[in-house]
């Protein structure tokens, strides 16, 4: 199962630590939310030339 961090919508890979919590909605079901601990830095764009 792939995990994406909520805060920064990279990719939890499995050496990275992370926290999760269920979020519940009254309208609809509920989701599990997962945050890395400490997010990566951004990738860099390159510019094209």
């Amino acid at each position: 199962m792939k995990r994406l961090c909520g805060k920064c919508g990279q990719p939890i890979l499995n050496d990275e630590k992370y926290t999760s919590y269920d979020k519940f909605s009254a309208s609809a079901g509920g989701d599990t939310v997962h945050l890395h601990v400490e997010c990566p830095p951004k990738p860099r764009l390159l510019a094209r030339g």
